[in-house]
């Protein structure tokens, strides 16, 4: 009998009982934990807890990789950069270059020059990409965005160009079944068309069938070395993309346009540097400060307080580029906008989805706090969660009140030194942002922008605003869904001229920008940012002067600041 099953690949698939099963395991998930069930249904006018049509495509569906594909459209379709579905699969294919969305047009910004020498591949920086395997390549592009959602459009896009050249299994259910090679189309600037077979770069183990009762697995992640009583409050912390992007210079220390002439660095050369810094000289004769911030998932308060205070004494003002960031900690981000606001500032908080058994984890987590010796802060921020947490039981709602991101105020002092002195930049800064911009990197332009302090500069932001958790989807297929299960509240209602309903939320609406200015141009990729420097840098001048002109109206409207309630 054994012999015989083994020979029985048909029982190797999941049962139609088997997929609902799952299929209604996965949609539970956004019942009881995802923060932005009404919010998309106004938002977006998506309803994941209308199962209907699922449940229709999933007793049609034949195969086990059809219903990982259903599944990862379900989640996908909340236009959410962080909820996605993933498959336990280690497989992925790549081809040696990168595209973009550039004026519109699926541009090579990147070609790996090792496996695709140019006298066999004369394909160039600036080429367009026409088509893959007869199909077009925007088409191609289209079919799979279907499989991970953004909160902006435009996010949304540029993500899904990425899978044209690079197929992870965990998000595209159908990777492994790519030829070894694919037939690509390329169209010079001259109109000349070229056309290249090149290989696919297999690796990992395909995910073909969940079978009928599988053994669920954990995936083997590495956990952060913290106390166990603060392993919730770092869950509710994290405000980092889930799955990675692979967009050219996306977390990179180095931005993605190219320095200007006589850029005198300071960090960022260095192998551990956090963070990228230096100044250069204003064709109008001011020195500007520059702080490249790559991600927020750990910068270093030495390096910063080092750089403010550097900055302080010898800039005029400060460019900080938080392009292509895809995140981090909500302390981390707070840590770096206490060394930008002089004074303090109020943050955003977070409308946490309170279930009990988060509640009641909380409270286990004060007691080991206690007897583990937690600072008074941390059983604080701990007491102040369960405290709200009741609350939202007690009043029958699902969410708190506006919780704080790290600590327990939402209002956040200015950095001090040793000595007790207050050490927070107070110059002028003009903040770079894009729709790669996502999660902290959000909260973070959200602050700057409701406190007046930076002068923003670039394009809307991804829209992902929320902490983000991972939860095992399904009992019989080996999966597991992130999710945001909070939502950020920013300080200032957003006015989106009827897009969308005026709310304080990041999600979807994104951070907008005082100036817009669009990176994504084919100008800017043959030159390597030049203009838009040039253009950043005019409109640095021109806002350092309005500033020297209110300060010498007004004193009281230059850097001065009212002092905020103290953590």
């Amino acid at each position: 009998m054994v012999v015989l099953a083994l020979g029985l690949p048909a029982f190797a698939q999941l049962a139609p009982q088997q997929k609902i099963l799952d299929f209604q395991n996965l949609a539970a998930l956004f019942s009881k934990r995802y923060a932005f069930w009404e919010w998309k249904q106004s938002a977006v006018k998506y309803d994941s807890l209308d199962l209907t049509p699922w449940i229709a495509r999933i007793n049609a569906s034949k195969s086990d990789l059809e219903f990982f594909e259903i599944c990862s459209e379900y989640v996908a379709a909340n236009q959410d950069g962080h909820s996605i579905f993933l498959l336990n699969s280690d497989f992925e294919a790549t081809l040696p270059f990168d595209v973009d969305l550039y004026n519109g047009t699926i541009l090579v910004d990147f070609v790996d020059r090792k496996q695709l020498p140019m006298f066999d591949y004369p394909v160039e920086i600036g080429d367009e990409l026409v088509s893959i395997d007869g199909v077009s390549a925007a088409e191609t592009a289209a079919n799979l965005r279907r499989f991970r959602g953004d909160g902006n459009p435009r996010t949304a896009t540029r993500d899904s160009l990425e899978f044209l050249t690079w197929r992870p299994q965990y998000l595209i259910p159908r990777a492994h079944e790519l030829g070894d090679s694919a037939s690509l189309v390329f169209r010079k600037p001259d109109g000349t068309l070229l056309t290249l077979t090149v290989p696919w770069t297999k690796s990992g183990n395909p995910y073909t069938q969940a079978g009928p009762s599988p053994v669920p697995r954990v995936s083997a992640t590495a956990a952060e070395a913290v106390p166990p009583y603060m392993s919730r409050l770092r869950a509710l912390q994290n405000f980092h993309l889930p799955a990675r992007r692979l967009s050219v210079g996306m977390g990179a220390t180095l931005p993605v346009f190219t320095l200007p002439s006589g850029f005198r660095y300071r960090l960022g050369l260095g192998r551990y540097d956090t963070i990228l810094t230096g100044t250069y000289t204003s064709p109008g004769g001011l020195t500007l400060g520059f702080m490249r911030i790559p991600d927020f998932a750990y910068v270093s308060s030495t390096d910063l307080a080092n750089e403010v205070k550097y900055f302080e004494a010898n800039t005029d003002g400060l460019v900080i580029d938080v392009m292509r960031n895809p995140g981090g900690s909500g302390c981390t981000t707070e840590t770096v906008l206490s060394y930008l606001n002089p004074g303090g500032f109020h943050s955003a908080g977070i409308q946490i989805r309170m279930t009990w058994d988060l509640l009641l984890g909380l409270e286990q987590d004060i007691e080991w706090a206690r007897d583990y010796g937690a600072t008074a802060d941390e059983i604080a921020a701990l007491e102040a969660l369960v405290e709200q947490g009741k609350r939202a039981f007690a009043e029958n709602r699902g969410f708190t009140t506006p919780q704080a991101l790290c600590g327990y105020s939402l209002d956040v002092p200015a950095a001090r030194d040793r000595a007790g002195n207050e050490i927070a930049y107070s110059k002028p800064i003009l903040l770079l942002t894009d729709e790669l911009s996502a999660s902290a990197a959000e909260i973070f332009a959200a602050v700057m922008q409701d406190e007046k302090r930076a002068l923003l500069y670039g394009m809307r932001t991804d829209g992902a605003g929320g902490a983000v958790s991972q939860f095992q989807a399904g009992v019989y297929m080996e999966a597991y869904a992130n999710l945001a299960w909070s939502i950020v509240v920013r300080k200032n209602a957003v006015d989106t001229g009827g897009e969308f309903t005026t709310m304080p939320f990041i999600e979807n609406i994104g951070v907008r920008p005082d100036v817009v200015d669009d990176y994504m141009t084919a100008a800017n990729l043959l030159d390597a940012g030049k203009g838009f420097v040039e253009r950043f840098t005019k409109a640095m001048e021109g806002y350092v002067a309005a500033k020297r002109g209110a300060s010498s109206a007004d004193p009281s409207s230059a850097s001065a600041r009212p002092l905020r309630p103290r953590r």
